[in-house]
């Protein structure tokens, strides 16, 4: 299976297969992907994603060997869900960690960036590698890194074409954190429950204002800032999160509402 799903309490963990293939993507893994954020996105007891791969692998991209074919169904299936799986132009509403535990580059690297907060193990590389293969990054790479990180590291990156280590990566902003591999997926599930012990509407509208904050100009960011905190406040956990505070227990939050 190229790409599996599965639920932990109020964690989605996603898997990419293919350890034999470093995580490379076909069409078949594209479009489930796609699915698994559909299925995460869309159901309310489901809080927080993590991201991940088998192995020693995470995703080298997308599989070159549908190129060198010429298989055309093929290519087109993944012209029909690639920029879905790596989230291109979607906001999407819940938090996403990716644990990296092997090569990471093309798609995978894209869909990295669309991620919230980010691990990977010491001998993880990263990169994106299309401009060496006469290709071009067309995931929101582009878009994505350099206004994640520095305009030079980005444009390193982007036109060099070359793997940066995760070493690197982490200098550099595009990681939170190296963690040993024993260690890895452990340490994103724990962020995870971290994250899904608080208000969901309170986590969705939070990241849907830092996203917008960083795509929009500041006088709009302001606006959409406030629209979410008036969003947040006129829900029930606004009520919830106090009253449980002070009777000293766990709160009890009601399912997110979205904020679009």
């Amino acid at each position: 299976m190229p790409v599996h799903y599965e639920e932990q309490d109020r964690i989605a963990v996603i898997t990419i297969g293919r350890p034999e293939k470093r995580g490379a993507l076909n069409a078949e893994g594209y479009r489930l992907l796609c699915e698994a954020w559909d299925r995460i996105a869309t159901t309310p007891s489901v809080r927080v994603a993590v991201l991940t791969g088998t192995g020693e692998s995470f995703c080298a991209g997308s599989d070159l060997s549908n190129f060198v074919s010429g298989d055309m169904a093929e290519q087109e299936e993944i012209g029909r869900y690639g920029s879905k799986a790596v989230l291109r132009n979607i906001d999407f509403p819940k938090p996403i960690i990716a644990a990296v535990g092997g090569p990471c580059m093309g798609s995978g690297f894209e869909v990295l960036l669309a991620s919230d907060i980010r691990y990977a193990t010491p001998d993880a590389v990263f990169g994106l590698p299309e401009v060496r293969r006469g290709l071009f990054s067309g995931g929101a790479s582009t878009v994505r890194l350099p206004r994640q990180i520095p305009h030079t590291r980005a444009m390193e990156i982007l036109l060099t074409g070359r793997r940066i280590s995760a070493e690197e990566a982490l200098a550099w902003g595009i990681l939170t954190e190296i963690v040993e591999r024993d260690a890895l997926l452990d340490h994103a599930m724990a962020m995870a429950r971290l994250i899904a012990a608080n208000s969901p509407t309170a986590v969705q509208a939070t990241k849907l204002s830092a996203l917008k904050g960083l795509r929009d100009g500041i006088d709009k960011a302001h606006e959409v800032e406030q629209e979410c905190a008036m969003h947040v406040f006129a829900g029930p956990d606004a009520r919830e999160g106090p009253r449980a505070f002070f009777e000293k227990r766990d709160p009890v939050w009601a399912e997110a509402t979205g904020l679009s």
